[in-house]
């Protein structure tokens, strides 16, 4: 009897992992979407955003995470390593500022740019630690 219900049940059990495996799969090997290809929900300038995370950090996740948004500001710092590409740029005095995370393939044009430039990035909002963090971003043309 137990060896019969085994037996009834080993199918399905085989087509669900199968099934659940393959969606995993295909998961994992999703290809992102490239940040130019997406709308712009919001204009910020770097001062306003990082004053608004700082007034009401639940508010402003809500309203913020996970969209594209155009921020403009000055440039403070300019970190480009083998494995990461980096700036900041300047928030409200005394108060942090916008950390934005460049792709590999904006290397170049992050070589050109210069400490106190105006510049904008557009990029995706992940959150506020102690400065707000863009991943995914671009340089856009001012």
């Amino acid at each position: 009897m137990q060896l019969k219900k085994i037996v009834k049940w080993f199918p399905i059990l085989i087509l669900v992992t199968l099934i659940a495996g393959i969606y995993g799969w295909k998961e994992y090997y999703r290809p992102q979407v490239n940040t130019a290809d997406l709308t712009v929900v919001f204009n910020k300038s770097a001062s306003q955003i990082v004053q608004e995370f700082e007034k009401n950090e639940t508010a402003a996740n809500a309203l913020y995470n996970d969209k594209v948004i155009a921020i403009s500001g000055k440039l403070v710092q300019l970190n480009i390593t083998d494995t990461t590409q980096q700036i900041i740029l300047a928030g409200p005095v005394s108060s942090g500022g916008v950390i934005c995370e460049f792709e590999s393939n904006q290397r170049n044009q992050l070589k050109q740019l210069q400490i106190g430039s105006e510049i904008t990035v557009v990029g995706v909002c992940t959150g506020f630690l102690m400065d707000v963090v863009m991943v995914r971003c671009i340089l856009n043309a001012k």
